[in-house]
C-alpha cells in the first residue's frame, strides 16, 4: 500500500504585537525516535504570568541551513528544520512529559521577512521570559561523556581531577564547538535567567563551565601535554586573525567564556538597576563570574564592546553582527530591517556612534588591513565587523597619556589622569555628507621611514634587547643612539619613549607594538606652534601605513591618526580641502602628554599655520 503523501506544515500568522509560537515537544524514552511535536501560539505577555506551564528557551548552532532533516507537526506535516536543530529537540525532550520548547529555527517562519523582523526584534524578550535556557552543544561519545562526569562530579566534591591530561583535552574540544563562536548566542545567554549547557545527556548550570579550570593543580599545568591552562593566552601574533586558534588553546577557550560572562553580569546589573530604580547594585562581580575585559556600561559604547568582543564570531547573515545584540542594549534605536545591507548598516551605526558619543572613538575599531582589501562599499573611517582582529590592545585611541600628576585640570575640572582619552575634551563633529566627515585637522608630519611589523613575543623572557634594537635601528636606516638619543632630544620625550618601548617590549601577553610598525616622522614644515617641541619623531603606526602617509590631528582628537591622499570626482566637485583614506590610529611618545595636545587643540581652535580642512571617505 502507498504512504500517502504529506503536505508540509503552513504557517498561521502571528497576529498578537507580543506574539510568539511554541513548539509543543512530545515524550519519548528513545533519543532515536522522530521527532514528534504540534505548534501553538501565545504571548509573552501570556507566558511570563502563566505559573503553571513555562517554556525552555533553546540555544543551538543552526549548522548547514541545506543539511535539512523533517520534524512531524501534529502528526502527520513534515516542517525541515537544520539536522543540528532536529538533534537537539531529540535530546531536549522528556522521556514521559510533554514539554514546550521556543526555538527559532521552528517557531519563526523562516520565509517570511517581514515576520522574520519583528520576531527577532523581540527575541531579547523572548530568552528574558522564558524560565530556562538551554545551551545544546551536540552528541557526545560516551568516552568523552564519562570524562566530562567525572569532572562535574569531582567539581561538586571540590577536589581536583585525577587525570589532568585527558580532563584538559575533553575541555578543549567542548570550547572549540561552534557555538561559543556564533553571534546569536550572546544576547541568548546574557538575558537568559537559567542558563543550562547541554552536552549529549549531560545537562548542568552554565557557570559551571568556568570554574572546572579549578579543577587542575598547577604542576600539571606546567606540563607540555597541558600547558595552555595557564594565565596567560597562548597564541603569539603569527597565529592571529584565524578564529580557530583561539579554540586550540585552553585559556583562549576560557577567555571567550569569561568575556561572555562579563557581559552578562554588566547586563544583570543594569536590569537590577533599573527595575529597583537605584544607582548603584551589586558593586562587585558575584564569586565565579569573571570580569577580565572591562566593557563600557552604558549608551551606543555598550554595544560598541560587544560589537568588538565578538567581532568576526561566526554569522550566516553579517547584519546580524548588529541585529543580534540590540536586545542587550535599552538607549539605542535600530529597527531591524533585513531589507538594508550589511554595508549601510555598518555605516548608519558608526554616524550613530559618532553624533550619540560626540567622539571618533570608532575609529580605533578600523581593522588594519590593505585598502583595497577592505570590505568593499564601506568609507575607510568605518570598521567592517566581519573582520576578526586578535590584538586585545588594537584600540590606540584608548591609551592613557603620560602625565606625572595624579590628577590633570581640564577646563577647570581635575579629572584622574587614568581616564581614557575621550574625557578630556569635548568633541565636535563637523560634517557627514555622502558618506564622508570633513574636519578641521592639524598636519604634524609625514611618515618617512618604516620598520618591519613587530612581534613582541620573539623578545619575550630574554634580558638581552639588543638584538631587537639592532634590528629596529637597521630597518629605519638610524643608529642606537639616533632612536633614543638624538631622535628625541628636540622633543625633550627621549626618556617616556624608552620606557615605553622597553615596558611593551618586556610586557607578557599581547603588547600595543605587536601587529605594528615604527616610523620615523618627518616634519614637512617647521611647526608655527608656540611651545610644541620639534624635530624628527618616533611613531606606533598601523601595520599597513607607507612611507609618505600623512600623521594628523583631527580637530578635538586627543591621538594623532594616519591618513593617505586619494582623489576623487566628487572631491574636485566639491572642492573641500584635502581628500583622504583613513589608514588607522598612532601613538607619538610627545603627543601622549596633556599639555602638547593642548597646544595643538589651541592652534586647531585658532586656524593657525599647519590646519587645514579635509574631508576622510
Amino acid at each position: 500500500m502507498a504512504t500517502p503523501i504529506q503536505d508540509p506544515y503552513q504557517y498561521l500568522p502571528i497576529t498578537d504585537h507580543d506574539g510568539i509560537r511554541l513548539i509543543v515537544l512530545q515524550p519519548s524514552p528513545d533519543k532515536a525516535a522522530p521527532v514528534q511535536c504540534s505548534i501553538s501560539h501565545t504571548t509573552l505577555r501570556q507566558a511570563r504570568d502563566d505559573i503553571y506551564e513555562h517554556y525552555t528557551a533553546l540555544s543551538y548552532v543552526w549548522g548547514d541551513s541545506n543539511d535539512t532533516t523533517s520534524i512531524s507537526v501534529d502528526g502527520y506535516h513534515p516542517l525541515q528544520v537544520t539536522k543540528n536543530l532536529e538533534c537537539a529537540l531529540r535530546y531536549l525532550r522528556d522521556e514521559k512529559r510533554v514539554s514546550h520548547v521556543w526555538a527559532d529555527g521552528v517557531c519563526i517562519n523562516q520565509r517570511d521577512d517581514d515576520e522574520k523582523a519583528k520576531q527577532v526584534q523581540q527575541m531579547g524578550r523572548v530568552y528574558e521570559v522564558a524560565h530556562h535556557t538551554v545551551i545544546f552543544l551536540g552528541e557526545c561519545d560516551p568516552a568523552e561523556e564519562a570524562v566530562l562526569t567525572g569532572l562535574l562530579s569531582c567539581y561538586k566534591k571540590g577536589i581536583l581531577y585525577p587525570e589532568a591530561n585527558e580532563g584538559i583535552r575533553v575541555l578543549k574540544q567542548i570550547l572549540a564547538r561552534p557555538w561559543f563562536y556564533r553571534i546569536w548566542i550572546l544576547q541568548e545567554l546574557v538575558v537568559s535567567h537559567d542558563p543550562r549547557l547541554q552536552i549529549g545527556n549531560l545537562r548542568f548550570p552554565w557557570w559551571t563551565l568556568s570554574r572546572l579550570k579549578a579543577l587542575f593543580p598547577p604542576n600539571d599545568a606546567q606540563n607540555k601535554d597541558s600547558d595552555d591552562i595557564g594565565p596567560t593566552v597562548c597564541f603569539s601574533h603569527a597565529t592571529k586573525g584565524v578564529l580557530g586558534e583561539v579554540s586550540t588553546c585552553l585559556q583562549g577557550g576560557f577567555d571567550v567564556v569569561s568575556q561572555m560572562n562579563n557581559i552578562k553580569w554588566i547586563f544583570e546589573r543594569s536590569r537590577v538597576k533599573s527595575r529597583c530604580g537605584i544607582e548603584e547594585s551589586l558593586t562587585e562581580m558575584p564569586v565565579g563570574r569573571e570580569a577580565e575585559t572591562p566593557i563600557e556600561e552604558h549608551g551606543i559604547n555598550n554595544l560598541l564592546s560587544i560589537l568588538e568582543a565578538r567581532r568576526g564570531f561566526q554569522a550566516s547573515d553579517p547584519r546580524d553582527r548588529i541585529f543580534a545584540h540590540l536586545g542587550l542594549v535599552d538607549d539605542i534605536y535600530f529597527t531591524v530591517d533585513y531589507r538594508t545591507t550589511y554595508t549601510q548598516l555598518f555605516l548608519k551605526f558608526a554616524q550613530q556612534h559618532i553624533l550619540d558619543t560626540k567622539s571618533y572613538e570608532i575609529f580605533a575599531h578600523v581593522e588594519d588591513v590593505e585598502l583595497q582589501q577592505r570590505m568593499k562599499g564601506l568609507p575607510s573611517w568605518v570598521p567592517d565587523w566581519t573582520y576578526r582582529d586578535e590584538n586585545p590592545r588594537r584600540q590606540l585611541l584608548r591609551y592613557p597619556l603620560f602625565e606625572q600628576e595624579r590628577f590633570v585640570r581640564i577646563r577647570g575640572k581635575l579629572i584622574p589622569n587614568m581616564q581614557r582619552l575621550w574625557r578630556f575634551f569635548d568633541h565636535e563633529i563637523r560634517d557627514f555628507q555622502d558618506n564622508t566627515i570633513s574636519s578641521k585637522a592639524y598636519h604634524l608630519a609625514s611618515i618617512s621611514k618604516l620598520s618591519q611589523v613587530l612581534d613582541t613575543t620573539t623578545y619575550q623572557g630574554s634580558s638581552d634587547y639588543d638584538q631587537c634594537y639592532a634590528s629596529i635601528s637597521n630597518q629605519l636606516g638610524v643608529t642606537f643612539e639616533d632612536i633614543f638619543h638624538k631622535l628625541h632630544r628636540t622633543t625633550g620625550d627621549a626618556e617616556h619613549t624608552i620606557q615605553f618601548l622597553a615596558q611593551e617590549l618586556d610586557a607578557s601577553g599581547a603588547s600595543i607594538l605587536d601587529g605594528r610598525r615604527l616610523a620615523i616622522l618627518e616634519e614637512q614644515q617647521p611647526s608655527k606652534v608656540s611651545s610644541l617641541p620639534r624635530g624628527r619623531r618616533m611613531a606606533v603606526v598601523p601595520a599597513f601605513s607607507k612611507i609618505g602617509d600623512l600623521v594628523c590631528f583631527l580637530e578635538n582628537l586627543t591621538v594623532p591618526l594616519v591618513f593617505r591622499h586619494t582623489k576623487t570626482e566628487h572631491q574636485r566637485e566639491q572642492g573641500k580641502g584635502l581628500a583622504v583614506n583613513l589608514i588607522g590610529p598612532c601613538l607619538i611618545g610627545d603627543f601622549m602628554k596633556v599639555s602638547n595636545v593642548k597646544r595643538v587643540m589651541e592652534a586647531l581652535r585658532l586656524s593657525e599655520e599647519n590646519t587645514e580642512f579635509i574631508t576622510i571617505y
